[in-house]
Order: structure tokens, then C-alpha cells, then sequence
């Protein structure tokens, strides 16, 4: 296994959950993002990221030894998984929000859609105010890439809401 995602796994390790759990990390050339999720019988629970590891384990995405792309961890099967062929906006299109759903039926896992549809003058709004944050482990976003971005975003359909899985 890659020495990188065995340290980070030994640190996930380390939370000492009680439950099974679902660990998904992402690292883009601008991001790195990590969270995990307890799961039982009935779904996820988002643990947040706010343990002192998850800045540890963001430093340690830095690390050449990681490729770029998507790992996701369930506990119960013990397999990391390393989605390399992704759109790095991840769940923009309807066919990545289907493979997710897919992944997710033969894991048993159910997931939803949660979609808010924000008009752009909104988000624009808001990544101004992010970016004045300046937080280390959030990338600044350019705003002359939103139009191009609202561009390629598939928003979910009708479908896609109603169903019990993402």
C-alpha cells in the first residue's frame, strides 16, 4: 500500500469510532478534503473534519507519494479505492452523480440528494466573502471561472431527488 495513505489510515485509525465508518478524501491541484462518516443500519453521520488529525491529514495529501483524485475507505470491507478518472468538480454531472449511486447500491449504502439551487449573483457573494477569509486549507476561488463553471454544472433532475440513493 502507498506509505502516505497507510499513515493517514493509521490516523483515522487513531479516532477510535465505534461504528463502521466511510472515510473519503480528495486532492486536486487546488484542494485537499477530508471527511468521514459513522454508518449504521439506517445511513451516514458526517463527523466534520474538526479532529486535530484532519489538518495532519491534509498535510500529509501534499505528499508526492499521493496522486491526485478520490479515496474512499469503508471499514467494513477494509479496501481503499482510488478513483483517478474524475471530473475534479465532483457530482457537476448527472453520468458522476450515477457512478456514485451505483458505487454506493453495492456497498448496501443509502444517500441522498440534498441540491439548494443558488442564483449566481449568491454565490458570487459568497466566494467573495470566502476568500476574504483567507483560511490556509480552503483555495482561493477566481471568480472569472464561475460563469464558466455555472456552465458545465448539470443540475440534478427530477429523478435524481426523489430517489433514496445519491
Amino acid at each position: 500500500m502507498n506509505p502516505t495513505i497507510d499513515t493517514i489510515l493509521r490516523k483515522v485509525d487513531g479516532l477510535k469510532l465505534t461504528q463502521d465508518f466511510f472515510f473519503v478524501m480528495n486532492k486536486t491541484i487546488h484542494l485537499r478534503y477530508a471527511t468521514i462518516y459513522e454508518t449504521d443500519e439506517t445511513g451516514f453521520r458526517n463527523l466534520g473534519n474538526t479532529e486535530d488529525i484532519f489538518q495532519e491529514i491534509h498535510d500529509l495529501m501534499d505528499s508526492s507519494e499521493l496522486d491526485n483524485g478520490i479515496y474512499s475507505y469503508y471499514s467494513i470491507d477494509k479496501k481503499v479505492i482510488h478513483h483517478m478518472d474524475y471530473n475534479p468538480e465532483l457530482f457537476w454531472l448527472k453520468i458522476e452523480r450515477d457512478n456514485y449511486r451505483s458505487m454506493a447500491s453495492q456497498w448496501g449504502v443509502t444517500t441522498k440528494i440534498h441540491f439548494l439551487d443558488t442564483n449566481l449573483d449568491e454565490i458570487r457573494n459568497r466566494i467573495i466573502e470566502r476568500n476574504k477569509l483567507c483560511i490556509p486549507t480552503v483555495p482561493q476561488v477566481n471568480l472569472d471561472n464561475l460563469a464558466k463553471w455555472a456552465a458545465l454544472f448539470e443540475p440534478p433532475v427530477k429523478e435524481e431527488l426523489s430517489w433514496n440513493i445519491l
